[in-house]
């Protein structure tokens, strides 16, 4: 922080009420800068305000900045004593010596006063338009139509404090109870809530950290005070919803055959629904040494390889490749109901199939079925069969992307290094894993690392006798 330079007469409250009214006292700063103070005639409090030359120019401005704490406390705001008053000039000066500067060397020019907390989350968006995460580019806008702009996008950068944010993070996190909350349900909305505020804090985090790194006139112009600003402490919550092997064999036959296929591929891949819903004849690498399969249009916007490590694995997908005709037939499809989609030649049978029905009378109905035509799957179709299955199969009601916290659970269990399994799943490091997989017990780590050492016996006999520790004698 730079020295306060002392002035006799403008330092202290008493010595500034002995200076005449309505007069400017002047204080040289640097070389081209003066704070000026100056007391009304009817002797109320004084006011501070910086005067200084253009740099590049022989233009002199004079700007005001604030009162003087010649009758109220010091706030660092409103109210300034000469050090605050010192510092707020000098800032003010740098700010218009890098915008002097653009302005000489074309460079767009940034009116820092101006430059709001939208602004800023309007730059990252122009930055990050048209790259490989839309999907999570939408729903970020979404977020900062909705908790970020209506509270803080007018505010100017310059403006923006480290306890402005808090308040804000606070406001966003706060939970309304409701009358018929639990204990755990409560507990579980406080979480939530805490995890949406971390999620929209580091949305507001990423803009400004991409402004200040950008862009010069406000890296030399503002201190990033949202850095200081910490989310909330939330405990990881475990991933529930795992099948053990039983449970899997029951959802597994629960199933109908096509909704079947996406099942054992999900538990055997860890796959997500809509990576697999995708899969072409093409992406599926059928080497025997190693066969994988390969996702193209993935979450993170990353393509990766997926090894197939079981037999069920392999021979799924050998069996779904062998019954289709050309390498861009989708792998996954079912026999679907309705008639918006499909081939031209089936959609043309399937119709006149069902007016031939239609003209039957009722007792004869029953001699045409109309089991629609393959047709690939669609988003949130596996929501119905897979509420079928559990229910069918006996087990607690689960969604189709509890199926990837099985593969990835039964994974850790068998002592697989995190790294692979987050490459496996497309993460991009183990931050996931270690947030909601803590809850791998020592004893399945155990087991692991004795699996891992087995077959090394003793180099030499010990020279040493183990003892049995004594019973303790009862009575």
């Amino acid at each position: 922080m730079a020295r306060t330079k002392r002035s006799a007469k403008l330092d202290t409250r008493s010595a500034r009420l002995k200076l005449p009214c309505e007069k400017n006292h002047m204080e040289q700063l640097t070389k081209g800068l003066y704070l000026n103070y100056r007391r009304p005639k009817n002797n109320t409090a004084g006011t501070w305000s910086v005067c200084f030359l253009v740099p590049g120019t022989n233009q002199q401005k004079r700007k005001g900045i604030g009162a003087a704490d010649d009758y109220a406390d010091t706030d660092g705001i409103t109210f300034l004593n000469y050090s605050q008053a010192q510092t707020k000039a000098i800032e003010l000066f740098k700010r218009e010596s890098i915008q002097a500067r653009d302005k000489k060397t074309g460079r767009k020019t940034i009116d820092i006063d101006k430059f709001t907390v939208a602004d800023a989350l309007q730059f990252l968006w122009e930055r990050k338009e048209g790259g490989d995460h839309a999907k999570g580019l939408e729903i970020d806008k979404l977020r900062t139509n909705k908790w970020i702009i209506p509270e803080l996008g007018d505010i100017p950068l310059t403006d923006l404090t480290k306890d402005r944010i808090e308040q804000w993070l606070k406001l966003i996190s706060k939970y309304s109870p409701s009358p018929t909350d639990d204990d755990e349900a409560k507990a579980n909305k406080i979480r939530a809530k805490k995890v949406t505020g971390n999620r929209i804090l580091a949305i507001l985090k990423k803009a400004l950290n991409e402004v200040y790194r950008e862009n010069d006139t406000i890296a030399d112009s503002i201190k990033p005070c949202w850095q200081r600003v910490k989310p909330h402490s939330v405990k990881p919550k475990r991933r529930e919803g795992c099948l053990d092997e039983i449970e899997e064999i029951k959802l597994i036959n629960a199933c109908p055959p096509d909704f079947r296929e996406l099942v054992i591929a999900a538990l055997e891949t860890g796959c997500r629904y809509g990576e697999l819903i995708r899969l072409r004849v093409k992406d599926y690498a059928a080497d025997p040494e190693n066969p994988a399969i390969y996702i193209e249009d993935s979450k993170s916007g990353k393509p990766r390889w997926v090894p197939l490590g079981s037999e069920r694995a392999v021979a799924l997908f050998d069996e779904l490749t062998a019954q289709r005709q050309s390498p861009k037939d989708l792998l996954f499809q079912h026999r679907a109901k309705r008639i918006t989609r499909g081939e031209s030649q089936e959609f043309r049978e399937y119709i006149k199939k069902a007016n031939t029905r239609a003209e039957l009378p009722r007792k004869d109905k029953h001699t045409i079925t109309l089991d629609g035509f393959m047709d690939a799957w669609r988003d949130n179709d596996q929501r119905t069969f897979m509420k079928d299955a559990c229910i069918r199969a006996g087990i607690e009601p689960m969604g189709f992307h509890q199926l990837r916290h099985t593969f990835t659970e039964r994974l850790l269990r068998k002592g697989v290094q995190r790294r692979y399994v987050a490459d496996v799943l497309g993460h991009r490091d183990t931050r996931m894993l270690d947030l909601h997989y803590e809850h791998i017990s020592d004893v399945d780590k155990a087991q692991a690392i004795r699996a891992a050492m087995a077959g090394r016996g003793i180099i030499h006999e010990p020279k040493f006798m183990k003892l049995k520790p004594k019973k303790p004698k009862i009575g």
